[in-house]
């Protein structure tokens, strides 16, 4: 599987943290699209950035996440286990000028649509 996209499905962070080892089992996914689903928060995203290890992961869609700057935070720490991502997909999401410092000294490419 290349690409998984769980958008608009009302996941929530138990269901975020049930899924992350069968995601990490997934050595050919390049994409992850979680776009939508409002009821993940920072923890949630912290669960994924310091659990899973997504080696091969291409693109991250976190668009219309409520608290994603905690959670852009963890991705920074995390990066480690997202080797090889290179777009980071935050549409709709409420962030400021610190939050994009914070992806660009990660030297994450990102998209932010409103």
């Amino acid at each position: 599987m290349r690409e998984l996209v769980l958008g608009h499905n009302h996941i929530n962070d138990e269901g975020l943290r049930c899924l992350i080892p069968g995601i990490t089992e997934c050595c050919n996914l390049r994409w992850l699209g979680l776009t939508g689903n409002e009821f993940v928060t920072s923890a949630g995203l912290r669960s994924l950035f310091e659990e899973a290890v997504i080696r091969n992961l291409n693109g991250l869609s976190l668009g219309h996440i409520l608290n994603i700057t905690e959670g852009l935070d963890h991705l920074v720490w995390g990066l480690p286990n997202f080797q090889a991502l290179q777009y980071l997909e935050l549409e709709d999401a409420d962030i400021d000028d610190t939050e994009l410092q914070i992806c660009r000294r990660a030297s994450l490419p990102i998209s932010v649509a409103t």
